[in-house]
């Protein structure tokens, strides 16, 4: 960063008012415990791939589906985590680390955005596994794997690269010291939530709520066809169980990665003005993805 830029992002935050909205207790308490979740987070990531090498998962569509989100999960738990919050710590104890919060932001949307659409393509993945098991091998050739992977990627970024290049909006460090949008100047802000965020996620219920609702159907007409054997009975079990702990992630998942983009499309005051609500939203989200039970 040069001596000019610098000035001028100190001066600009000389002009904000940052009250210590919360105590300094509270302030290292949270910053421990988000440090110490995205640290889990990257424990369970590494143990994962272990697993996987030593079973030799990886000649499977989805361990490396699963490896991929295993990947972009550690980067979020692991550096993002850390250079984000470790900013805010530094901003509120009135101590300030200049950082370009502009690349820092775009690298943390580009790969919170490459994590939804993964899961997208994890989860149709796993629906064409258990609802057309026989067609599995021919759908999920190397190449669609790698067209649904280039695709996650080629979707996150055109949401993110705009923003880094201040198209409709304005990146940088807000008042908290949070990196995050400071002005928004046109719709293309709303139309990269919808994209990056609301669609996939809406695409994740509507695949694994239909694999339930699937799986719960054909238990419910078997019983009107002629009896199944027992080795049927007890791969129907497993496709059912499957179905509802996919279904059951579907809305830990919910739960985890909502808020942050809901209040920051629609609540942006309410987001800048209560730092709590900011710090432990922030926590929320890395526990979705230090037990991120649906890439499991």
């Amino acid at each position: 960063m040069s001596t000019a830029n610098f000035s001028n992002l100190t001066s600009e935050l000389a002009n904000f008012t940052r009250p210590r909205l919360v105590s300094q207790q509270e302030l290292y308490a949270w910053f421990t415990v988000t440090i110490v979740v995205g640290a889990i987070g990257a424990i369970f990531t590494c143990c994962l791939l272990m697993i996987m090498i030593v079973l030799n998962k990886f000649q499977t569509g989805s361990g490396i589906m699963i490896a991929h989100s295993q990947i972009v999960d550690f980067i979020i738990c692991t550096i993002l985590n850390i250079v984000q919050n470790a900013t805010i710590l530094q901003v509120q104890s009135g101590r300030f680390t200049p950082i370009d919060c502009r690349t820092v932001q775009f690298l943390q949307m580009l790969f919170v955005f490459v994590g939804n659409w993964s899961a997208v393509f994890l989860a149709a993945n796993r629906f064409v596994a258990i609802v057309m098991p026989f067609y599995y091998k021919k759908v999920t050739t190397h190449w669609t794997l790698a067209l649904s992977l280039l695709t996650a990627w080629a979707i996150s970024l055109g949401c993110s690269l705009p923003m880094y290049l201040n198209f409709n909006v304005v990146l940088g460090m807000q008042p908290t010291g949070a990196c995050g949008t400071l002005k928004i100047t046109g719709p293309f802000f709303g139309i990269m939530g919808f994209v990056s965020t609301y669609l996939p996620i809406a695409l994740l219920g509507v695949l694994y709520i239909t694999l339930f609702l699937l799986q719960k159907f054909s238990r419910f007409t078997e019983r009107y066809r002629t009896e199944p054997s027992e080795r049927q009975r007890e791969s129907h079990r497993r496709r059912i169980a499957l179905a509802k702990v996919l279904f059951c992630s579907f809305l830990w998942y919910c739960l985890c990665m909502l808020p942050p983009p809901i209040l920051i499309n629609f609540y942006p005051d309410v987001w800048r003005r209560e730092f709590r609500l900011l710090m432990w939203t922030r926590t929320l989200l890395m526990v979705g993805y230090a037990v991120n039970p649906h890439r499991f």
